[in-house]
C-alpha cells in the first residue's frame, strides 16, 4: 500500500463511472483501470479520466490490478467475482452481490482460501447521518427498539430490467440488519396495486430473536423520490430523511391523556452539524483500509450474502403469498460455509452480532 493500489473497475456505467471519478481523487490509488466491453464507453472513460488504463475485458486486466470494483449488471456479478478471487484480486461487488445464496456462498468461501477482501456496495451504511443515527441506537438515546421503516421511491427503473425488490431492496435490509444488529428470521411481502407501470411492493421482516419489527415500502416509476428511515423506540424516536437539509431529526414521545395509552411525537432536537461526506468516498476508502490491514469491511461478503437470503425469502413470499423463513447456511456462523443447494436454503434462524 506504500506506492498505492492498481484498483480496476469493471463497467463503466451509471454507477460504475462514479467509482471511476471517487477512485481517481484518492491519494492511495496509484492506477486507476476501466473494464468494458463497449469500445464507446473505454472512449468515454479515457477522454473523462485521461490517467486511466482501459481494457476491453476482464482477463487481459487481471495483470496490471490488485483490487477490483464489479459495477457490472448483477446477473455478471458472481462469475466476475469469482474470476477476480480466484486470480487473488480483492473485490468490492456492488448490490446485490449475487443473485442466489447458493452463489454468495461460493464466493465468501473462495474470498477465505484465497485470503482476498470481498465486501459488497452497500453504500448508505457510510452515510454520515446513519452512522450519527447508529451512535444514537449504541448509546441508548432512544430506548429499546420497537420496530424500523423504511421508504423508497424511485422515479426511473433499473436499466439493466432488475426486478424492483433486487434493485432497490438491498439499501433498506443492509440499514436495517447495522442499525438493529441482528437479522431477520422471516418475512412477508406482497405487491399492492400498481397501474401506469408504477410499481409498489411492501415487505415486513420480523427480527424474532431480539423483539424488532422492520417494515420496508418501495416504489418504482411514480413521480416521487423518497428515502426515509424511521426508528421507533421506547422513550424516543428518529427519523433520517436522505434528501432533507438536514437529514436526521429526533422526537420524544408524549402520552396523550383519556386515550388508552396513545403517544404523540414532539421534536427534540435535529442534527444540523453532521458534517457530510459522500459515502462512496468513505466506502472506497473503508475498502483500500480493508485491503491495508487484511480486515473485513463494514459492509462484508458475509453481509452480503444476508441480503441475498432475505431477497430471496421476499421472492418467496410474495410468490406464495404467505409468510417466508430466510434461509441462511446451517453453518453460519463458521468462517467457511457448506454448499447451498442452487434452489433451496438449509434454513436456520440467526443470532444477534456479538
Amino acid at each position: 500500500m506504500q506506492d498505492g493500489v492498481a484498483v480496476g473497475i469493471v463497467g463503466f456505467g451509471n454507477w460504475g463511472s462514479k467509482h471511476v471519478r471517487v477512485l481517481s481523487s484518492l491519494p492511495k490509488v496509484r492506477q486507476v483501470v476501466v473494464v468494458d466491453s463497449d469500445p464507446g464507453r473505454l472512449h468515454d472513460a479515457i477522454s473523462t479520466f485521461p490517467k486511466a488504463r482501459a481494457f476491453k475485458d476482464l482477463e487481459s486486466a487481471l495483470p496490471h490490478v490488485s483490487a477490483l470494483v464489479i459495477a457490472t449488471p448483477p446477473h455478471t456479478h458472481y462469475e466476475l467475482a469469482l474470476t477476480a478471487l480466484r486470480h487473488g484480486k480483492h473485490i468490492l461487488v456492488e448490490k446485490p452481490m449475487t443473485q442466489s445464496t447458493h452463489e454468495a456462498v461460493l464466493l465468501l468461501n473462495e474470498a477465505r482460501r484465497s485470503n482476498c477482501v470481498l465486501m459488497t456496495g452497500h453504500t448508505l451504511l457510510f452515510n454520515p447521518a446513519v452512522n450519527e443515527l447508529q451512535s444514537r441506537l449504541s448509546q441508548g438515546n432512544l430506548g429499546q427498539i420497537r420496530s424500523v421503516h423504511a421508504a423508497q421511491f424511485s422515479r426511473e427503473y433499473s436499466v439493466h430490467g432488475a426486478d424492483a425488490v433486487w434493485d432497490l431492496a438491498p439499501h433498506s435490509i443492509s440499514v436495517f440488519n447495522h442499525l438493529v444488529g441482528s437479522h431477520p428470521t422471516s418475512v412477508n411481502a406482497w405487491n399492492a396495486t400498481t397501474s401506469n407501470r408504477i410499481e409498489s411492493i411492501h415487505m415486513e421482516l420480523q427480527y424474532g430473536e431480539i423483539g424488532v419489527s422492520g417494515f420496508i415500502h418501495i416504489s418504482r416509476g411514480g413521480t416521487q423520490k423518497v428515502r426515509t428511515f424511521t426508528v421507533i423506540g421506547t422513550e424516543k424516536s428518529a427519523i433520517y430523511d436522505d434528501l432533507a437539509e438536514n437529514p436526521l431529526q429526533m422526537y420524544s414521545q408524549v402520552p396523550l391523556p383519556g386515550l388508552g395509552g396513545g403517544i404523540e411525537h414532539e421534536q427534540e432536537v435535529t442534527f444540523p452539524n453532521i458534517e457530510y461526506t459522500e459515502p462512496l468516498v468513505e466506502e472506497l476508502r473503508h475498502f483500500l483500509a480493508a485491503i491495508r490491514d487484511r480486515s473485513v469491511p463494514k459492509s462484508s461478503g458475509r453481509d452480503g450474502m444476508i441480503a441475498v437470503a432475505i431477497m430471496e425469502a421476499i421472492d418467496r413470499s410474495r410468490k406464495n403469498q404467505r409468510r417466508s423463513e430466510v434461509c441462511y447456511p446451517s453453518d453460519f456462523h463458521h468462517e467457511i460455509f457448506a454448499a447451498v443447494a442452487p434452489d433451496k436454503g438449509d434454513c436456520l434462524s440467526p443470532r444477534k452480532h456479538q
